[in-house]
């Protein structure tokens, strides 16, 4: 019997007593467990794909070919340089996520500066302790000219960064902005 088989008769066993609702919630929260357990030996989590990204003469032919990454609440702390000095190993990038990881307004201007981000269309800096320097560099940021959706929910960009933001020549194509 295939471990698949053996996960369906499991799920068949375990729901039979139980109402519907309770059967379906069950079997929702066995079939994502087993998803996640089976993904996780082989998919990258976030501290391996932030070593990518940091580590100075590892090859990161792999992080050329993401378009998504997601690593919020991942305590950037210490590697917050070596992370914005690795971002050009990522070109065709096209979502960021980076909420809750306090990078501040050094962090948003290495964001602004950096050149890697053509191909963005989505950043996700919630929560992150940006002041209004933080989004005044990426409101004249020319790398994030195709950013369609920003967030710097719940930071401190103040009136000034609000203003920066909304007069940005830059952000066009923004059509969503928290």
């Amino acid at each position: 019997m295939s471990q698949d088989q053996q996960h369906s008769g499991d799920i068949r066993n375990r729901s039979r007593s139980k109402s519907p609702a309770k059967q379906n919630e069950q079997i929702q929260d066995f079939c994502i467990n087993d998803v996640l357990a089976l993904l996780s030996p082989v998919s990258p989590n976030k501290e391996e794909v932030l070593h990518l990204i940091t580590a100075k003469h590892e090859d990161s032919s792999i992080l050329a070919s993401i378009t998504s990454l997601d690593l919020s609440h991942c305590k950037l702390g210490d590697k917050k340089a070596d992370f914005f000095k690795g971002l050009f190993k990522m070109p065709n990038l096209t979502s960021l996520n980076l909420n809750n990881n306090n990078i501040g307004d050094i962090g948003a201007q290495a964001l602004a500066a950096s050149t890697t981000f053509a191909n963005l269309t989505s950043l996700d800096l919630y929560n992150n302790k940006i002041g209004a320097g933080g989004a005044q560099a990426l409101a004249a940021s020319e790398s994030l000219i195709n950013l369609t959706s920003l967030d710097l929910g719940y930071n401190q960009i103040g009136a000034g960064g609000a203003q920066a933001l909304a007069a940005s020549e830059l952000l066009i194509n923004l059509t969503s902005l928290n």
